[in-house]
């Protein structure tokens, strides 16, 4: 293989970029959870246990999602630094993943601006991830198409 592209440096700072993201989401909704548990333990009541399993079944999913994209975004900052062939094809399917958060991303900025709540929306972690993924998915899309990374990665 030639010297790397420019552009899988980008993809790696991309994919960096992500993980951080999630990790603060991982964080952000654990707080919230725990929040929510001390919020609930000072009033405990019948009323409050299906309330409660909802409220953790939430958090789990979110926790292993959040989780799941930390990892694979860590493998494939590893499998694009180390010139790995799967990096290529794991990073497009990935990425292909990752376009329900742009969609999301849309979808709140949406309800936040026809809300006027916006001011209240940036305060969220979450928000502010699924915004930024409007703009990262489509590069990273468009990155991993560009014939000099895909002849990198032995792809052509």
């Amino acid at each position: 293989m030639d010297a790397k592209p420019r552009l899988v440096y980008i993809l790696m700072i991309l994919w960096i970029i992500i993980a951080i993201l999630f990790a603060g989401n991982l964080i952000e909704a654990t707080t919230d959870y725990l929040d929510y548990r001390e919020e609930t333990d000072q009033h405990p009541s019948y009323s409050w246990h299906d309330l409660d399993m909802h409220q953790y079944f939430y958090f789990i999913m979110y926790a292993l999602l959040f989780t799941v994209i930390i990892f694979v975004s860590c493998l494939l900052i590893y499998g694009m630094f180390f010139d790995k062939r799967w990096s290529w094809l794991i990073g497009t399917i990935f990425a292909s993943f990752l376009i329900m958060f742009v969609f999301h991303g849309l979808y709140s900025f949406g309800s936040a601006i026809i809300g006027d709540y916006l001011d209240y929306y940036f305060e969220i972690f979450r928000f502010i991830t699924n915004l930024l993924m409007i703009f990262i998915v489509p590069i990273l899309l468009f990155i991993l198409m560009r014939p000099e990374v895909k002849s990198h990665f032995e792809k052509t």
